[in-house]
């Protein structure tokens, strides 16, 4: 069942007025657009909330700027996601409200519901239902999906774009590649990250046409001639790094976390927890112990489409794996593992769509496995909501408020952005007093975080 078929059921149906005539494929298209307006309403519910820090710091890096194309080349910065930027120097000034500044991001992160529906129809009706229904409440694409950053470009140009690959691979004489290559070039403009995922395809792709063609050099030309267009069109956004680099004569990094296994793991479960709706009171390491033989059972089942077993192969299992291997840097970001995410979804709704064509008590199993993780997916949403209470804007302003303006803070960077956007956007003048002038400042308040911060030693 394709989108096309969706389109053409849905032109016969309103040329007759019997609601008995109603197809199944058109009331999952409906299903699926009542899904894209709830994940849309609770991307705006989210977006409504503060700012995050970097945020605050893509829109104090566009300062110095002077003209919009600057964007691209005047801030050689790992945190210049350039289509984002060019956005945020257009509307960020001290009265912009959070969701015009995350405006795109929640279009974007809106749009990718129905297009991991249109992946998930490849398998079954259930499954494009099921996938709609997991990208639209799944706490991590919720998350990624409001703010003002590059991620919901790039997910949304991830998705195309393995919808792009799955169609080359089927067809090699359409132009698939060809709106692969586009998904490849902006999506790398929204977030450099498309690159390595960009590779990551190419490597599903090379395995694909090994499996189907047999010969080696076969394989190689047929993943050649689909990628070569997509490797031209990532070059901008390589260009536009390069020419950063050399007019400003370096390339910023904005934070460098050195390898750690247990924290890549921890980051890796945090990918599936907030994917899936598990609770959080569920030990990380068993759910990363059991992830890895769930997918393998999963792939050695009948539940995925065969045709897609290498790609989950290559998301789930070989690309966690790598990280173990060559041990990068920054690898305890659960950001960084988006694309993983996605194929997540992606097979988790394939296993509703099989245990539902299934039938008899396997559905019952499928409603019930899909109802906890969309009330799982609630519950983490509902305790971020409560917890913006003591988000920082509130703080600040309290502290404003006093009359008692000199602040210290345990926390150990970063927190001198939230005190200068405050200040930029409230006309407030708070004093952040460093740690090592404590004692002598003697500061009027302390922002801290009772609950993950042990109390300074120094404090009293």
């Amino acid at each position: 069942m394709t989108v096309e078929t969706w389109r053409r059921e849905l032109t016969a149906a309103a040329s007759d007025s019997a609601p008995a005539r109603l197809s199944p494929s058109l009331i999952v298209a409906a299903g699926i657009f009542g899904l894209t307006l709830l994940g849309f309403a609770l991307r705006l519910i989210f977006a409504a909330g503060p700012l995050w820090i970097d945020e605050i710091w893509s829109i104090q890096n566009l300062a110095p700027l002077t003209r919009p194309w600057q964007v691209f080349w005047g801030v050689s910065h790992d945190n210049n996601h350039f289509l984002n930027s060019l956005w945020l120097y257009f509307v960020s000034e001290p009265a912009a409200n959070n969701l015009a500044l995350r405006a795109p991001a929640l279009l974007l992160g809106a749009a990718t519901i129905p297009a991991m529906a249109a992946l998930g129809a490849r398998h079954s009706r259930a499954a494009a239902l099921a996938t709609a229904a997991l990208a639209a409440f799944s706490f991590f694409f919720i998350t990624y999906g409001a703010v003002a950053r590059g991620y919901a470009g790039e997910t949304l140009a991830l998705v195309i774009g393995f919808m792009a690959l799955e169609r080359a691979i089927d067809e090699p004489a359409a132009h698939a590649r060809l709106v692969l290559a586009g998904a490849a070039g902006v999506g790398a403009l929204w977030h450099l990250g498309m690159a390595p995922a960009v590779a990551l395809y190419a490597l599903i792709a090379f395995l694909e046409q090994r499996r189907r063609l047999g010969a080696l050099a076969s394989a190689a030309t047929a993943t050649f001639r689909i990628f070569w267009p997509s490797l031209l069109a990532i070059l901008p956004a390589a260009a536009f790094v390069a020419a950063g680099y050399f007019i400003t004569g370096r390339f910023t990094i904005g934070k460098v976390d050195p390898y750690d296994s247990f924290r890549a793991l921890k980051a890796m479960a945090l990918v599936v927890f907030s994917t899936l709706g598990l609770p959080m009171s569920t030990p990380f390491l068993l759910v990363a112990a059991a992830t890895p033989l769930a997918l393998v059972a999963a792939l050695r089942s009948k539940i995925v489409l065969p045709e897609r077993r290498i790609a989950y192969a290559v998301m789930l299992l070989a690309a966690p794996a790598a990280v173990f291997l060559l041990r990068p840097e920054n690898t305890d970001v659960p950001r960084y593992y988006l694309v993983c995410g996605l194929f997540l979804v992606l097979l988790a709704g394939e296993a509703f769509g099989s245990l539902w064509r299934a039938g008899t008590w396997r559905r019952g199993v499928a409603a019930a496995a899909l109802v906890a993780v969309l009330i799982g997916d609630a519950v983490q949403f509902a305790r971020f909501e409560a917890s913006l209470d003591g988000a920082w804007p509130n703080a600040l302003a309290a502290i404003a408020n006093s009359g008692e303006r000199h602040v210290a803070t345990t926390f150990d960077s970063g927190f001198d952005k939230f005190v200068a956007y405050f200040d930029a956007t409230h006309a407030a003048r708070l004093d952040l007093i460093p740690e090592r002038q404590w004692c002598a400042a003697r500061p009027d308040w302390l922002v801290t975080d009772l609950t993950r911060d042990p109390m300074p030693a120094t404090m009293t």
